[in-house]
């Protein structure tokens, strides 16, 4: 039985920050050791970006998303984290993550502000972007 690391809380997205779109394709996850290495890597980097925009604590001054923002990415990193442990994975999920994920990345750039998560954010939007050709 999983449970939850003693630091760890779950998360909640806020009723006014619910986020709603179309699904669009399912496709079963080729078990590929290629397809496996990027879902491994996929979900390592995903997996420290939510865990730094957790923690993250800049001025309000310096953020680069608004608190909404912040919290629909980490839902929708999170879904996506665990929607990749599955043998079916569905497209407009995958793609809105990282969509999401390339606009966190432009306005931390903007900003000026939080250099290693747009580089880190950056990165996920590469691999993600491969994940998505090798499964559709």
């Amino acid at each position: 039985e999983e449970t939850l690391e003693e630091e760890e809380e779950p998360f909640f997205l806020p009723v006014e920050a619910n986020i709603s779109f179309p699904a669009i394709e399912w496709r079963n996850v080729p078990r590929t050791p290629d397809v496996k290495q990027q879902i491994a890597e996929v979900s390592r980097i995903l997996d420290d970006i939510i865990a730094g925009m957790k923690r993250s604590n800049n001025a309000p001054d310096d953020q680069y998303l608004t608190e909404i923002e912040r919290q629909q990415l980490i839902a929708i990193l999170t879904t996506a984290l665990v929607i990749l442990k599955a043998p079916v994975v569905e497209k407009a999920l995958l793609l809105k993550a990282r969509d999401a994920l390339q606009k966190a990345a432009v306005k931390a750039g903007e900003k000026q502000a939080e250099t290693a998560f747009g580089l880190l954010a950056g990165q996920g939007v590469s691999w993600l972007s491969d994940l998505i050709r090798s499964i559709f």
